[in-house]
């Protein structure tokens, strides 16, 4: 029931009851985008409440966020790793990875690895052309993003997954900190996922390390 629309004055509009829509219905219009051709908009795919939209207007930042549809916020980075000011004319996410990015602009495609903070030009070997449209989608079970081009037609490449980031988060300090004869300790670690991939992991082993004598393996 969620549908974005954009306009060529920089508005997008927002509607989480589309099917139920008449022409009576009020949409939700976002505050804080520039004035200027809204040329794609796209919803996070496992977040209905977080979307993007890319203006293709120079002068005017050219990616935005918004994590309500009624406020949005620039993500086109600064300095260096900032997106240029060139039209930006569609954008792509990562359906594994939803914090990678990919633009596709006026001199090609940018991606983000980390949610726009921070963007890099496309260096799988990609045209530095016009590039109209980008899409997921799979070849045989695996990801591809594809770019559609102004004058060198298609393009594909793979969508690298991300992998798991697996932490280790150490119990704390155990009470009482002696074992008694014939008592017990019990000594608790937390396998903890900070990535964006689901991963397994195997405990290889802990060890028992006591004030004096060899360490002991639990």
């Amino acid at each position: 029931d969620r549908v974005l629309a954009g306009t060529s004055a920089g508005c997008v509009f927002t509607t989480v009851n589309a099917l139920k829509t008449t022409g009576a219905t009020r949409w939700t219009r976002g505050a804080g985008l520039p004035d200027g051709f809204v040329s794609s908009v796209a919803f996070h795919p496992d977040d209905v409440n977080t979307a993007y939209a890319t203006y293709s207007t120079f002068g005017v930042p050219h990616v935005w966020k918004s994590t309500d549809g009624a406020t949005w916020t620039n993500i086109d980075g600064a300095g260096a790793t900032a997106i240029p000011d060139v039209p930006v004319n569609a954008i792509a996410v990562d359906p594994n990875s939803p914090t990678r990015l990919y633009v596709g602009s006026d001199v090609g495609v940018f991606s983000s690895m980390d949610g726009g903070q921070t963007w890099a030009v496309e260096n799988t070997g990609f045209a530095n052309v016009v590039t109209e449209h980008l899409a997921t989608g799979y070849i045989g079970g695996a990801p591809y993003l594809f770019a559609f081009t102004h004058g060198r037609g298609a393009w594909r490449t793979a969508l690298v997954p991300t992998p798991a980031d697996l932490v280790l988060d150490p119990a704390p300090r155990t009470t009482p900190r002696s074992v008694l004869p014939g008592g017990t300790v019990t000594v608790d670690h937390t396998v903890r996922n900070a990535g964006q991939a689901s991963g397994g992991a195997s405990v290889v082993g802990f060890a028992l390390v006591p004030a004096s004598g060899p360490d002991i393996p639990l």
